[in-house]
């Protein structure tokens, strides 16, 4: 029989998966808040003309975040070395999704959801600035 190799704590893998997590909640909560006011605000016989502008560009992106957010998630356990890269991938994506709360706002006039993506946004960024930090610190060895 073989024995069980113990796990092995590698540094800033808490914090990468907190990342990844957070990742997959907001593409799938912004696509939401654009969305929804999206949908209210309709006019009548709105078809797929009036949809597409607005959900092409935020579902794409949001997609992507989602995806990405499971792919750290899938590979945290096997690539350590990701997760460098995946914070910076993690400050952009934040900073993306603070942005988008602003059409959101100016365009769907919906300052409720604009808020609620931008503190997602603003989440998502702080996680992954602390990730770097985390990585960085010689004190804190694994």
């Amino acid at each position: 029989m073989r024995d069980v190799k113990k796990e092995e704590k590698v540094k800033g893998e808490s914090l990468f998966r907190t990342m990844a997590m957070a990742m997959i909640i907001a593409g799938i909560m912004c696509f939401v808040a654009m969305f929804f006011p999206l949908y209210q605000s309709r006019p009548d016989n709105a078809g797929a003309s009036y949809y597409l502008p607005y959900v092409l560009p935020y579902g794409t992106v949001d997609l992507v975040i989602a995806t990405l957010g499971v792919v750290f998630t899938t590979l945290s356990k096997e690539k350590p070395g990701l997760f460098f890269p995946g914070f910076i991938t993690g400050i952009v994506t934040g900073a993306l999704l603070f942005l988008s709360g602003l059409p959101i706002a100016i365009f769907l006039h919906n300052v409720e959801f604009c808020i609620s993506v931008m503190v997602i946004g603003l989440c998502v960024l702080a996680i992954a600035i602390v990730g770097i930090k985390d990585l960085k610190d010689p004190s804190n060895a694994a």
